[in-house]
């Protein structure tokens, strides 16, 4: 068992717990109950990833983004 990954574990729940706050927080300016999208993207702006990192981060991995095809989806009438 490795103590150091431990160590390792509970920083990241602490990092992720304390993003997740952040989140919460945005939303809560906004006079929201749930976050979305844009309340993650200030917080991960609040935390120094821009969004030219986010377009270079995207571009190294590259990464794009295919809309998802709504075929396999049943809309209810």
């Amino acid at each position: 068992e490795s103590t150091a990954l431990y160590v390792l574990t509970d920083i990241m729940k602490e990092y992720a717990l304390e993003i997740a706050k952040e989140i919460k927080w945005n939303s809560e300016v906004g006079s929201r109950a749930q976050p979305n999208l844009m309340d993650a993207l200030n917080a991960a702006y609040d935390y120094g990833y821009t969004k030219e990192i986010q377009l270079e981060h995207m571009r190294k991995a590259r990464l794009n983004f295919v809309p998802v095809q709504s075929l396999d989806l049943e809309i209810p009438s």
